[in-house]
C-alpha cells in the first residue's frame, strides 16, 4: 500500500475516533494527523483547492519570480533566485497548482533563523493563508525566528502570537547587480 493510502486510512481512523470525542477534539486530531506529514516531505495540508507544503524543494525560480512580480515587481535574475531558493526552507501554498503564498526561512539550524519574506497574493490576503504559513514556520523550525515587518503589518504578526523584539537595522547593497 502506498504511503498516501496509509496516511488516508490513518486520517479516517483518527476522524472516526474524533467523532466520539466532540467537534473541537475532532478538528485538533485532524490537524495533528495532517501535521504528521511534515516530516515525510509530502503535502501537509489541503483546504479545498489549496495545498500547503513545508520545505517545498520543487519550488522553481521561474515560478517564484512570476509570483513575486505580482507583489514586488522587479527585474529578478533567475540564476540568483534559484541559488537563493536552494538556501532557504520554502513553505508554499498552491491553489489549483498556482503558487499563491510563500514563506522563506534562512537558518543555521541551531542559533539563528529569520523569515526572509512572507508573501501572499493580494486576492488571497485576509483569508488565513498568511496565518497558516506563519504557523507552519513556527512548527517546523528549531530556532527562534527573527524578521522585520512591513509598516502596517504589525497587527497581523501580533494577532498570530509574534512578539515585538529588537529593532532591526540594515546595510544596503544593490542586490540586483
Amino acid at each position: 500500500m502506498s504511503g498516501t493510502a496509509v496516511f488516508a486510512l490513518f486520517c479516517v481512523s483518527i476522524a472516526v475516533k474524533g467523532l466520539n470525542r466532540g467537534r473541537d477534539d475532532f478538528f485538533h486530531i485532524l490537524e495533528t494527523a495532517a501535521e504528521a506529514q511534515i516530516f515525510s516531505g509530502r503535502t501537509l495540508w489541503r483546504d479545498k483547492t489549496m495545498e500547503y507544503k513545508v520545505d517545498d524543494t520543487e519550488l522553481n525560480a521561474s515560478a517564484f519570480i512570476a509570483f513575486v512580480n505580482q507583489i514586488w515587481p522587479g527585474d529578478y535574475d533567475i540564476e540568483k533566485t534559484r541559488m537563493a531558493l536552494e538556501k532557504t526552507i520554502n513553505i508554499t501554498v498552491h491553489d489549483k497548482k498556482v503558487l499563491i503564498g510563500c514563506l522563506r526561512i534562512l537558518s543555521d539550524g541551531y542559533y539563528f533563523g529569520t523569515i526572509t519574506e512572507l508573501l501572499v497574493l493580494p486576492a488571497y490576503q485576509k483569508q488565513g493563508v498568511g496565518s497558516r504559513l506563519l504557523q507552519l514556520a513556527k512548527e517546523n523550525t528549531q530556532t527562534m525566528l527573527y524578521f522585520g515587518a512591513q509598516p502596517g503589518a504589525e497587527q497581523f504578526y501580533e494577532k498570530n502570537g509574534c512578539k515585538k523584539s529588537i529593532q532591526s537595522y540594515m546595510i544596503e547593497k544593490n542586490k540586483f547587480v
